[in-house]
């Protein structure tokens, strides 16, 4: 909750924060998934939306393109400004076309974000199989960018949280997609945030998550 209030009032700063945007939606779905009975409360699940919708307005290439127009104003020209809305609109590495684009790279992630609380509202479909087929259609191979698998690796360690029969194929797809960021020669995931992360504590605790943190996040054992 102190995350929460914290990312609120920056955006009171700066609405505009996209980043700042993307962790209070973050924080939204630790709040209302890691506490037990909490997953079914229909509060921190509206907030998220709201925020989402509002994530992919800010990420439209539009929107985007208009922002970065503005460092141009005569007379009101801002250098630095125009550089960080150009960051989200150029390739982030030469030669990378398709998904590379830090607003692609964002839009994915966020798009994981949306259908990890559609899944877990859909009482029609196990929440795993709808993120499986989500994570597996065509459109997300070889795009989807190391955020959107980060976001589907905590889904499936929110899971785990279950604690039903699929706790074993919850650990197998999260290792799957932490596996992909580690391999990803563009991911850029901070080392000591992923040791720390509420989203990954029931992987963490199982020891095939554990054994994994160990050897690829260059974790210590307790």
């Amino acid at each position: 909750m102190k995350a929460i209030e914290l990312y609120k009032k920056c955006l009171e700063v700066w609405p505009e924060s996209i980043e700042t945007r993307y962790r209070l939606v973050a924080a939204y779905i630790n709040y209302g998934m890691l506490e037990k009975g909490r997953e079914r409360s229909q509060d921190w699940k509206m907030s998220a939306k709201k925020e989402i919708r509002e994530l992919e307005k800010s990420l439209g290439w539009r929107k985007s393109r208009l922002r970065w127009l503005r460092g141009f104003r005569p007379g009101r020209v801002s250098l630095g400004e125009r550089r960080y809305w150009a960051s989200w609109l150029r390739h982030r590495r030469p030669g990378c076309r398709f998904g590379r684009s830090k607003r692609k790279l964002f839009l994915r992630a966020v798009r994981v974000m949306k259908k990890y609380l559609e899944a877990v509202d859909d009482s029609s479909e196990c929440p795993l199989a709808s993120m499986n087929k989500f994570m597996t259609e065509k459109r997300w191979v070889p795009g989807a960018g190391w955020m959107a698998h980060y976001n589907a690796a905590c889904f499936y360690s929110h899971m785990i949280k279950r604690g039903d029969a699929h706790v074993e194929a919850c650990v197998e797809q999260a290792l799957i997609h932490l596996g992909k960021v580690v391999r990803n020669p563009l991911s850029e995931p901070n080392r000591l945030w992923t040791e720390v992360d509420p989203s990954l504590d029931p992987l963490r605790s199982h020891p095939k998550g554990r054994e994994f943190m160990k050897i690829y996040m260059g974790r210590n054992e307790d």
